[in-house]
């Protein structure tokens, strides 16, 4: 429900004018796939009223109004989040431009090449070189098709790898959500869903290192002091022996 819920926040922050249409910045794993789960359940309910009215016209056409407006206002700010995402990897978003480019060229030159064969065969000219510019025209967009697909099958790896940890060259890293803190009993969990730390936390975290360094400091101090004892106490016993050997000769 967690995930859920962060989706959703996430979701309607991409409809406010701060996101909208925002290209820059970053955007984390997590936030980038909570938001697109969101974004297609979301499809999904908006698609039931369009089937529902296909079913009770029971038209050849099939009716999608409902999913056409809500696939265009969504299309922007999913686009926006997507080139955060690839910000956040150290990615640039020419990743996605360069995809664009290469569908729009690929669905003029397939066109071009369907309305080269109609009028071909309306007209019947039976012309030789128009049937070879079809032909190579197909074949243009089918290379341009595999290429389209190469490029998302590379965006799609990149939205699945790590963001790099501090900033880069596209800003700061984002703010990780859900960061689950080790405190004592006697010290309250942080609240909040930032990642943020609660004080008391983090000082009985220092103070617990500290006082573990004073202790084998304590420790040391105590073993050095015994064993230079220990060495005093052996020296005088040994003047002690050499002075009443002395004393006997004599």
């Amino acid at each position: 429900m967690d995930v859920f819920k962060e989706g959703w926040k996430n979701y309607k922050s991409l409809w406010t004018a701060e996101k909208y249409a925002c290209f820059k910045g970053r955007a984390s794993r997590r936030e980038y796939w909570t938001t697109i789960l969101i974004i297609f359940i979301t499809e999904l309910l908006v698609s039931i009223p369009d089937t529902i009215v296909n079913l009770s016209i029971r038209s050849a056409t099939n009716f999608s109004l409902f999913s056409t407006i809500y696939g265009i206002a969504i299309f922007l700010p999913a686009l926006s989040l997507t080139f955060r995402r690839l910000h956040d990897v150290g990615r640039s978003g020419w990743w996605i431009i360069s995809e664009c480019i290469v569908a729009a060229v690929m669905m003029i030159s397939l066109c071009s090449a369907v309305i080269a064969g109609i009028v071909n065969n309306s007209l019947r000219m039976g012309l030789c070189f128009v049937d070879a510019g079809m032909i190579s025209l197909a074949l243009f967009g089918l290379l341009l098709a595999i290429v389209c697909f190469s490029i998302q099958i590379i965006v799609f790896v990149f939205t699945l790898l790590k963001g790099q940890t501090g900033p880069n060259k596209y800003g700061e890293a984002p703010v990780q959500y859900k960061v689950v803190i080790l405190s004592d009993d006697n010290c309250k969990p942080a609240e909040e869903e930032k990642c943020e730390c609660s004080p008391c936390c983090c000082q009985n975290e220092e103070v617990s290192s500290v006082d573990e360094n004073d202790e084998v400091s304590s420790v040391d101090e105590n073993e050095e002091s015994s064993s230079v004892a220990e060495k005093e106490e052996a020296e005088k016993q040994d003047d002690a022996t050499s002075t009443s050997s002395e004393k006997e000769e004599e």
